[in-house]
C-alpha cells in the first residue's frame, strides 16, 4: 500500500488515541506485532493472529499493559471503538476500514508511526507546561503561583495507580 495512506492512517489513529487520553499501550501493540511476525505463518495469516491477541487481551488479562486503570480503559476503548475488533465465522478482523485490508508489515509501519507520533505529542505537551513554569519565573511569580497553577489546570492522572499510591504516600495531590 502507498506510504502516504499508511502514514494518513497512522495520524488518524494518533488523533483517537491522544484524544482518548490514551497512548502508554502503543508499545505494548508494537511488541505484540514483532512476536506474531516472529511465527512461522504467512502473512493473512499473522494479521489474523494479531487481532485475536489484541482482542483477547482486552477480554482477559489486560494487566499484562501495566499502568493504571485509565490506560487500560483507553485500551479497551480502542479496541472496541477504533478498531472494532469482531470475531466473525472463527476469525478476528476489525471493523476499521483503515485496518481491514492491511497485511502485517503495513500494520507494523503504522504502529512504529503511532507510537513515534504519540512520544512526540506527549513530549510537546512537557514542552508546554515547562513554558508556563519559565514563564511565571521569568515574570516575577513565585513557586507557588506556578503551583497553583499546575493545580488549576490538572483535571485527572493518567496512571492512576501511580497516583494512588503517590496520595498515599504525600496524603494527597
Amino acid at each position: 500500500m502507498d506510504k502516504k495512506i499508511l502514514l494518513a492512517c497512522a495520524k488518524n489513529t494518533t488523533e483517537y488515541i491522544k484524544n482518548n487520553n490514551g497512548g502508554n499501550f502503543t508499545g505494548f501493540i508494537v511488541d505484540i506485532i514483532r512476536y506474531v511476525n516472529k511465527q512461522k505463518m504467512d502473512s493473512k495469516q499473522k494479521a489474523g493472529q494479531l487481532w485475536r491477541i489484541l482482542f483477547n487481551v482486552k477480554n482477559s488479562n489486560i494487566e499484562i499493559i501495566g499502568g493504571g486503570k485509565s490506560i487500560k480503559e483507553s485500551y479497551i476503548k480502542f479496541i472496541d471503538e477504533f478498531l472494532c475488533i469482531k470475531k466473525i465465522q472463527n476469525e478476528y478482523k476489525p471493523q476499521n476500514a483503515d485496518f481491514c485490508s492491511l497485511d502485517l508489515d503495513e500494520i507494523s509501519y503504522v504502529f512504529a508511526w503511532v507510537r513515534r507520533l504519540v512520544k512526540y505529542e506527549k513530549e510537546k505537551v512537557n514542552m508546554e507546561e515547562q513554558k508556563y513554569v519559565k514563564n511565571d519565573v521569568k515574570h516575577g511569580r513565585g513557586k507557588r503561583e506556578s503551583e497553583k497553577r499546575e493545580k488549576e489546570k490538572y483535571i485527572e492522572p493518567f496512571n492512576t495507580q501511580l497516583a494512588e499510591q503517590l496520595k498515599k504516600l504525600n496524603g494527597s495531590l
